[in-house]
């Protein structure tokens, strides 16, 4: 009996060990801060708004094979606070989020990558090289949140370490989410004027399994400010959802650095500075203007300076 019992104590001990290891591990995958970022699994069920903005792209690929790093570039008019979250869009056994610690980015592009070794890499089975999410990216002004009504997104191209950066935008990519199933309609506007440029069309969306939907820019459709407006209603309510998202349209993405080419500066050839000084009309020409004319077209240093000065000695002896 004694013994038995010392067996039981024995394989309790065991368990405990082994269930406090493997729940050390699964905490390491939980959302938690990283240094640059906060990333792991969400456990927390946050409700969004009626309408909410989960993935706003300007270039995306499907990943097959597991990168070591994946990577997103966004445009930015002026120097902003920017909000980024990545996400898991679909219904997955993991709900993944990422988030870049909020400060102020720079105008122009900017650039942010992480690794999928810390957690992406953990949540496959070993030896399997498969990317087990499907991401989606939206980047807004910290001024706006989620369930806003309005807002304002920086589109994000997002990429990684086993592609290359597309030079063109030439779709974007939204995906929108609502609390009950609904039937909504969109379109793009410009800023300034209002002036429709494509739409609507319309999409379903259901808040288990978020429906992605796509613009293609047209070829005289300039750089420059725009909104997307998606408005509609909840199956079986007669209330309206209405969203606006204003975001700049930024055609090219990939930067191209310009490097001075240098000049080399060497004296001219002797060939440069032979001109028929008996054609000039010194008489009709000021003296300085005409030298320093003659600088400037013949790059002949000091040596303009010198004939015109000779030819002008001799013009005055013979008067």
């Amino acid at each position: 009996m004694l013994k038995k019992n010392i067996n039981l104590a024995v394989s309790f001990i065991l368990f405990s060990i082994i269930s406090m290891s493997l729940l050390a591990t699964d905490d390491f995958s939980l959302y938690q801060d990283r240094g640059d970022r906060f990333e792991g699994i969400y456990t927390k069920d946050v409700s969004g708004g009626t309408i909410e903005l989960l993935s706003a792209l300007a270039y995306s690929e499907a990943i097959k094979t597991m990168p070591e790093k994946l990577m997103l570039r966004f445009y930015l008019k002026e120097d902003s606070n920017v909000s980024i979250q990545v996400r898991a869009v679909k219904t997955t056994p993991y709900d993944y989020r990422m988030t870049p610690n909020e400060k102020s980015w720079k105008m122009g592009f900017n650039d942010f990558e992480w690794a999928t070794q810390e957690v992406i890499q953990q949540l496959v089975e070993p030896k399997l090289d498969k990317f087990p999410l499907d991401l989606g990216i939206v980047a807004r002004s910290i001024t706006t949140h989620s369930a806003a009504t309005e807002e304002t997104i920086f589109p994000v191209i997002f990429y990684n370490s086993n592609s290359s950066l597309p030079k063109k935008v030439k779709k974007y990519q939204f995906t929108l989410k609502t609390r009950n199933s609904a039937k909504l309609n969109w379109a793009i506007y410009k800023a300034q004027s209002s002036e429709k440029i494509d739409g609507p069309s319309t999409i379903k969306t259901d808040s288990s399994m978020p429906e992605p939907f796509s613009w293609t820019p047209k070829p005289n459709v300039v750089e420059g400010d725009y909104f997307l407006l998606v408005y509609g209603n909840e199956n079986e309510s007669t209330d309206t959802l209405r969203k606006k998202a204003y975001f700049y349209h930024k055609p090219n993405i990939s930067i191209t650095e310009i490097k001075p080419v240098p000049i080399p500066i060497s004296k001219p050839e002797s060939k440069l500075c032979v001109f028929n000084l008996d054609q000039l009309e010194f008489d009709k020409m000021d003296l300085i203007d005409l030298i320093d004319s003659l600088e400037k077209v013949n790059k002949c240093e000091g040596k303009v300076i010198k004939e015109l000065q000779k030819k002008q000695t001799v013009n005055e002896m013979k008067k």
